[in-house]
């Protein structure tokens, strides 16, 4: 093999590298919980989440948006729920509760994200920690300590001033 075809390789397999780092980046970790930045395939800023794992293969996060959309997800590698079918939870924290909806798309069907839109109480009442409760109609409940979640909503509102700027 020539140098020259050794030298292109190496330079595409770094160009490659680079653009999935700029993807889903940077990485953090805080009290149990971790995040990152996500990014469409131009570089556009999409998101920032924070997730943990919990009991049974149970993993759940929240995720904001430029505009300060937040969703609440749970997954679970078990799962393959009906993608158009929408799902509506109780969400309660404390003196907080509301219904919202949540979706599944195609590509995800072990994960369900509720929208909960931009909803400072929520925001508040999730780094206040405690536990927070989905209760769907019939026997569906989760329970999912936040321990820790007040240093992860900082670390969420700090990712998503940084990169959600226009």
């Amino acid at each position: 093999m020539s140098a020259g075809r050794i030298i292109f390789g190496v330079v595409v397999a770094a160009a490659l590298a680079t653009s999935a780092r700029a993807q889903t980046m940077p990485n953090f970790k805080t009290s149990g919980w971790s995040g990152y930045a996500q990014f469409d395939a131009q570089q556009r800023f999409q998101y920032c989440i924070v997730y943990r794992g919990g009991a049974d293969g149970l993993e759940y996060g929240i995720r904001t948006t430029a505009q300060l959309t937040m969703f609440v997800g749970i997954s679970n590698k078990t799962w393959n729920m009906e993608p158009s079918t929408s799902y509506e939870f109780s969400v309660e924290l404390g003196d907080y509760k509301k219904t919202h909806r949540g979706t599944v798309t195609a590509d995800r069907r072990n994960t369900l994200w509720i929208d909960t839109g931009n909803d400072a109480d929520l925001r508040r009442a999730i780094a206040g920690g405690g536990t927070l409760n989905l209760v769907g109609k019939g026997s569906a409940r989760f329970t999912l300590p936040l321990a820790g979640s007040d240093n992860a909503m900082r670390k969420l509102l700090a990712c998503t001033a940084l990169f959600g700027v226009d």
